[in-house]
């Protein structure tokens, strides 16, 4: 999301829609026993005509605390299960973003979605979402909404398909218990996230990895289509590397990187 607009509202309408957006994704990622990560201040091209899509810009934070307090619309939105919902949404996290040509201080913000079996075992989670009027100038509460995720995005369960959805919540608790059993959430989101925070751990939500630091790599072989494509792993500070590639120095990382500093 990239939350440009809405963090110049007024703290009322702020936290009303950073809970609304929060809670949306939460309810999607916890019906479907999914980990996620939504981010605010990372650039989306559908809605953000100029920028490229995942493009880290950031979002000025005036007080940390109207992000935080927001997740109190969790009592006023779930109509059960209240506690659980709390102890599968993280608190928000702030990433200071650096940018070498501005001197105002932006973030990204980051809230995590961990629905661990043994808290959403046999349960579905229906949510009112907060949503500002203008009209009566109040935060109201929008009707009842089991959501689920499809893709990338938290949809509905239409009226036809409730049935079936109930019908599968076995199923996808079993999924999600061998998962936690193997310490690897193979959900769609947990996947589609993997790719962002590697660019958030690597670059501290900067625009750029820093020359300040130097980086220990674990790796085993590359495959022959991804090693076309390890351009910037070569040009990082590299203190040393673990590589449980047996070929690497006739056909791996380790021939490629001798290769580029040559």
């Amino acid at each position: 999301k990239s939350f440009s607009i809405a963090a110049a509202l007024d703290p009322t309408r702020l936290r009303a829609k950073f809970a609304r957006e929060v809670l949306k994704f939460a309810t999607g990622c916890m019906n479907i026993r999914s980990n996620g990560t939504i981010h605010f201040g990372v650039m989306d091209s559908k809605e953000d005509a100029g920028y490229v899509h995942g493009e880290i810009i950031g979002i000025r934070v005036e007080e940390k605390d109207i992000y935080v307090d927001s997740l109190d619309y969790i009592e006023r939105s779930f109509p059960s299960g209240k506690e659980l919902v709390r102890q599968c949404v993280r608190p928000p996290r702030f990433i200071e973003v650096m940018d070498r040509e501005s001197t105002e201080k932006r973030f990204v913000v980051e809230v995590d979605i961990v629905p661990s079996v043994s808290i959403v075992k046999n349960k579905v989670f229906s949510v009112r979402l907060p949503n500002f009027k203008e009209s009566s100038n109040k935060v109201e509460f929008e009707k009842e909404t089991i959501l689920r995720r499809v893709g990338s995005k938290s949809e509905p369960v239409v009226d036809k398909d409730l049935s079936d959805f109930y019908q599968n919540v076995g199923h996808r608790d079993t999924q999600r218990e061998e998962a936690e059993k193997n310490q690897f959430i193979s959900a769609p989101e947990a996947c589609q996230d993997l790719g962002r925070k590697l660019t958030m751990l690597l670059t501290s939500g900067k625009k750029f990895i820093e020359k300040e630091k130097w980086f220990i790599l674990v790796t085993n072989k590359f495959k022959s289509d991804d090693i076309c494509n390890i351009d910037w792993l070569l040009n990082m500070n590299v203190f040393c590397v673990f590589d449980f590639d047996p070929e690497s120095k006739t056909s791996g990382l380790c021939k490629a990187y001798l290769e580029h500093h040559a």
